[in-house]
């Protein structure tokens, strides 16, 4: 996006000069007109190109918020599930086997979280594609 707002500033200065040019040397110069109307074409189109960034940007940002707020969601529910804080209702998702022998609930917590996700991102795109989600993929 920065190399687009650079690019838009050039090209405003260029246009500027061509005008100056064109000005000096009447509006009869078949070349400087040609150059000054190419560069407005190539500036109107780095500020649409710039304007689509931008707005690609602000969805970008808008869905890291909320994937940060589904995270610390699905962080203060781990948290509130682990061993010794309380009455433990059954996970829906169990963490994934421990080769170090479960000695990790920090990591074992994560996994679950990280299954948790894939399985409702594999449903939504499945959902969008019309196509059913695989049964594995659908038990949250």
């Amino acid at each position: 996006m920065w190399v687009l707002f650079g690019m838009v500033g050039e090209l405003q200065d260029r246009v500027t000069h061509l005008t100056e040019d064109r000005d000096r040397l009447g509006r009869g110069s078949a070349d400087a007109e040609r150059k000054l109307t190419r560069a407005l074409g190539q500036q109107n189109r780095a500020a649409s190109e710039l304007a689509r960034a931008r707005a690609k940007q602000r969805e970008a940002e808008e869905l890291a918020a909320r994937l940060q707020e589904k995270i610390d969601r699905l962080t203060g529910e781990l948290d509130r599930l682990r061993p010794g804080t309380g009455p433990q209702p059954e996970p829906a998702v169990g963490p994934a086997p421990d080769p170090a022998g479960g000695d990790d609930p920090e990591g074992d917590d994560i996994e679950a979280a990280i299954t948790l996700m894939t399985r409702r991102i594999t449903r939504r795109q499945s959902r969008r594609a019309g196509q059913p989600a695989s049964r594995e993929h659908t038990r949250d």
